[in-house]
C-alpha cells in the first residue's frame, strides 16, 4: 500500500474531492479514484470518506491510500472500440462506439466513459478546458449514438473549435432510421425544446410555448414499407435533438426506449438507437476545409437489409 498526503489550497470557497484528487494525481484516471474513494482508501482529516462529491476547503488534510499495481484503465469493453480515424498534433477525429457515455454521469460515476479513455491514451488532454471532469470536449453524441467527433488535442485548437460549433461553422451530418413513412422527400422541423418539468426529458414544443431553438433538416435515402431511412443535419446542439424532434413529429427512431412515438407496430429491439453520426466537416485555423465520414456499424447495416422495401 502506498500512502500520498495532500493539503487542500485552493482559491474556490470549497472543492470537490474526487475533482481535487483527479488534478494532483496525474497518473489515475477518474473513474479508478472514484472507486478508491469509496472502497474507504482515502481519508480528510483523519477521517476516511466514502463519499465522492466531499466538498474540501482550505487546509483539509488528504491521506490517499493506493495499491502500488498498474492501473487497468480499459474496463468496457465498448471503449476498445474506439476507433481513431484520423490524427494530428491538433486534433483527433474517432469513431465512437454506441453504448458508451463520452463523460461519466454524476449519479454513476464508476461507469466507464469516453474521457477515462481520452485521458488514458492522450494525457494532455487532462488540462484542456476549465472542467476538469469533461475536458478537451467541444461536442458530444448521446450514449446509443454512434460516429464522428473531434477532441482538440492543444488549447489553442479547444478554443478554436469551441468558437466554430457556436457559430454553428461546424457541419454535422447524420444517418437515422425513423419508422413510419413521410409524405415529402425532404423537410424541416423547427420546434422550440427544453426539459420538461414533468419527466425531466427533453420536450419539443411549439413557437408559443417557447424553449431554445431548434432546427433539423432531415432527407429521405430509402423508403421501406414501415421504415424510412433519413439523412439529418442539424445547425443547433440541443440535448437529445434529433431524437425528440423525430418524436414530436410522430416518427420515432428505431431502437429509442427514451423518446417513443406512441402506438408503434411491430418495434425493433435493437439495443441502441439507430442514429450514426456519419459525417463531420470544419475549417482548419489555416482556413483549409476538411471533411470526415463513417460508415455505418455492422449492426445497424444488417437490419436495413432485414427490411422489406
Amino acid at each position: 500500500m502506498k500512502t500520498t498526503n495532500f493539503t487542500v489550497n485552493i482559491e474556490e470557497p470549497k472543492y470537490r474531492l474526487d475533482v481535487f484528487l483527479s488534478n494532483n494525481l496525474k497518473d489515475k484516471s477518474r473513474t479508478y479514484i472514484q472507486k478508491n474513494i469509496k472502497s474507504g482508501k482515502v481519508k480528510v482529516n483523519n477521517k476516511i470518506t466514502k463519499v465522492v462529491h466531499f466538498w474540501l476547503e482550505n487546509g483539509d488534510k488528504i491521506e490517499w491510500n493506493d495499491e502500488v499495481v498498474k492501473e487497468e484503465i480499459i474496463t468496457a469493453p465498448a471503449l476498445n472500440d474506439i476507433k481513431v480515424l484520423f490524427e494530428t498534433d491538433e486534433y483527433i477525429i474517432i469513431n465512437k462506439p454506441a453504448k458508451l457515455l463520452v463523460h461519466a454521469l454524476p449519479d454513476k460515476p464508476n461507469i466507464p466513459s469516453l474521457i477515462d479513455w481520452l485521458i488514458d491514451k492522450y494525457p494532455q488532454t487532462r488540462q484542456l478546458g476549465e472542467n476538469p471532469l469533461r475536458p478537451a470536449l467541444v461536442h458530444r453524441l448521446d450514449k446509443e449514438v454512434s460516429g464522428l467527433m473531434v477532441i482538440p488535442l492543444t488549447q489553442d485548437m479547444l478554443d478554436y473549435l469551441r468558437m466554430e460549433f457556436k457559430l454553428r461553422k461546424v457541419k454535422k451530418e447524420y444517418t437515422a432510421l425513423a419508422y413510419g413513412n413521410f409524405e415529402d422527400v425532404e423537410g424541416e422541423i423547427n420546434l422550440p425544446i427544453s426539459r420538461s418539468k414533468n419527466t425531466g426529458r427533453m420536450a419539443a414544443h411549439s413557437i408559443e410555448q417557447g424553449g431554445k431553438r431548434a432546427s433539423t433538416h432531415f432527407e429521405i435515402i430509402q423508403r421501406y414499407v414501415n421504415h424510412s431511412l433519413l439523412k439529418v443535419q442539424i445547425s443547433t446542439g440541443r440535448t437529445n435533438q434529433i431524437r425528440v424532434h423525430f418524436q414530436a413529429l410522430g416518427h420515432s427512431l428505431v431502437g429509442d426506449t427514451l423518446y417513443t412515438t406512441r402506438n408503434i407496430m411491430n418495434p425493433i429491439d435493437l439495443g441502441r438507437v439507430f442514429l450514426h453520426a456519419s459525417m463531420l466537416e470544419f475549417t482548419l485555423p489555416s482556413g483549409d476545409r476538411v471533411s470526415y465520414t463513417s460508415e455505418l456499424p455492422k449492426d445497424l447495416e444488417e437490419l436495413l437489409t432485414s427490411l422489406v422495401k
